[in-house]
């Protein structure tokens, strides 16, 4: 029988340590990353579960290529100017200050 996911990353030794800087920034050691398939640039989602115990998980970057085509049948038809689109801005500003 395979052992569960969570098994894989425990041992008998003590728990891997990070650090936190005076900037509150964490060192996530290199097992963990490599556990949780964590890159450079994902960003880390901490969920506290319990006194002293805290839920991360990984919500993974997306490159630019990656986000080509997401808004479907809500993007312009025709491509949009950058002087159309100060326009739009301007327009809007305008009808929230009304």
């Amino acid at each position: 029988m395979a052992e569960p996911a969570s098994s894989k990353i425990r041992d008998k030794k003590a728990p891997d340590k990070g650090r936190l800087s005076s900037k509150g920034q964490v060192t996530v050691p290199k097992k963990i990353r490599e556990f949780l398939k964590a890159d450079p640039r994902d960003v880390l989602l901490f969920t506290p579960v319990a006194k002293g115990k805290v839920l991360v998980r990984v919500q993974k970057s997306r490159s630019a290529k990656e986000l080509f085509g997401m808004l479907g049948k809500y993007a312009p038809k025709t491509p949009v100017s950058v002087e159309d689109m100060d326009k739009a801005v301007a327009r809007g500003i305008v009808e929230e200050f009304k």
